[in-house]
């Protein structure tokens, strides 16, 4: 756990460790440059005090730590700890997969997330993810069983 005086800092501590955020308030999604520009809002609105942290877990969710408080609020977090904190679910079920799932099998060409063929030898890729969640697509899926994004 990182702790970070700014969210300009716990943005940038948090980048590494993912992609997209989920706000809590409102369930709408994050890119990192619009958590970035987020934070740097924030923080020329609304400076933390001395007294208040921002805390940025390994996977990359941000929380205000408030005196006297055991648990920080949680304000952006990451697929992984919505799903292991809200959901209560198992968060390996809906991880991205590493690089190596994106290799092809036949030729070990890289694949872009969510191809359905190979583009260096023409085949077919049979596992896939959604690019908008994460979670492992049945095969035929023309939606995602988790997020409901069409594939």
């Amino acid at each position: 756990m990182i702790l970070a005086g700014s969210f300009q800092d716990a943005a940038e501590a948090a980048l590494p460790n993912c992609r997209e955020w989920i706000f809590l308030g409102n369930g709408q999604t994050y890119s990192a440059p619009e958590l970035k520009e987020i934070a740097a809002e924030y923080d020329d609105k609304t400076p933390l005090g001395d007294e208040n942290i921002l805390v940025v877990t390994g996977d990359g969710s941000i929380g205000l730590l408030y005196p006297y408080c055991r648990e920080p609020s949680w304000y952006f977090v990451s697929a992984a700890f919505a799903v292991a904190n809200i959901l209560h679910e198992d968060a390996q079920k809906y991880m991205v997969p590493s690089e190596a799932a994106f290799v092809c099998k036949s030729c070990g060409a890289k694949l872009q997330p969510g191809s359905r063929f190979c583009e260096n030898c023409g085949a077919k890729i049979t596992l896939r993810f959604c690019e908008n969640c994460g979670a492992r697509l049945p095969e035929g899926a023309k939606f995602c069983e988790n997020c409901g994004t069409k594939v």
